[in-house]
């Protein structure tokens, strides 16, 4: 699908784009001319697969479509382990369909609980305000969370699977494939980004936190553009949006993008939620 037609569609009617995106993820799995013929729930497998394979293309869905896919997300998709990629599973080979077809249920393409997806599902939570959702589906993919029995997990506490197997199969909740995966790099970046918020950007260091509100106080080292910037994050209201004042060396700054420095030291950074 081309982007400037999906721009289109986005700008004209927003039903039209999420009717087409939910198309172009049902055709990443199964091509354009077949259905999944009721072997998967297509409600269920496109709005999973628009969200996590396809969270950046033409920024879509919009803030309110996004929610309802997150809702219905945590409401069919959800797993303790993160979220399976869709469900129910696979259980025969289709050679009309094909490759996702001929993986064990719960193992790969096969609904799966692919570890990047619960990256690409928090920062989706955190880009629309849902910070208690997102920082619960962080903690169940931790390879060390409290969640994972490690004789049916079965893989080390300290790195990330590539998925964790799927409902439907009799070894649901085994990791698979450690150290073959980014999942690691996409946390990080949903972790300090889009949770701390401290975003990279091209006038500076913006600082827009979207904290679950048990975080009262944060702290974060980021070096940028040639400096070092040391940064208290106090939330005394336990709000997860909104600051309210920031200050960079004891001195207010207005709005909420740090210039950058440029000068080889360490700057004291403070925000205050508001």
């Amino acid at each position: 699908m081309a982007m400037p037609r999906m721009n289109r569609l986005a700008g004209r009617n927003a039903q039209a784009a999420t009717v087409q995106i939910r198309v172009w993820s049902l055709s990443k799995v199964i091509g354009w001319n077949e259905t999944a013929g009721g072997l998967a729930n297509i409600d269920q497998l496109s709005s999973a697969d628009a969200l996590l394979k396809s969270q950046n293309l033409a920024d879509l869905p919009d803030k309110k479509q996004l929610a309802k896919m997150l809702r219905a997300i945590d409401g069919y998709l959800a797993t303790p382990y993160g979220p399976v990629l869709f469900r129910p599973a696979y259980t025969k080979y289709n050679g009309r369909i094909g490759r996702i077809t001929a993986f064990a249920p719960g193992t790969k393409e096969n609904a799966a609980i692919f570890c990047h997806g619960g990256a690409f599902k928090t920062a989706a939570d955190l880009k629309i305000g849902r910070a208690k959702e997102a920082y619960a589906t962080f903690k169940q993919v931790l390879p060390c969370s409290d969640n994972k029995d490690i004789e049916v997990y079965k893989t080390e506490p300290y790195v990330y699977p590539e998925y964790v197997i799927g409902p439907g199969n009799p070894r649901y909740g085994e990791g698979a494939f450690t150290w073959l995966t980014g999942s690691a790099d996409w946390f990080f970046i949903a972790a300090t980004e889009w949770m701390l918020g401290v975003i990279p950007d091209f006038n500076g260091l913006k600082i827009d936190p979207c904290l679950p509100p048990s975080f009262r106080r944060c702290r974060i080292l980021r070096r940028f553009r040639g400096a070092t910037y040391d940064i208290s994050i106090e939330n005394p209201r336990g709000r997860s949006k909104g600051v309210g004042k920031i200050s960079v060396d004891g001195h207010s700054i207005s709005g909420t993008v740090i210039p950058p420095f440029i000068d080889k030291k360490t700057h004291r950074v403070k925000v205050i939620m508001s």
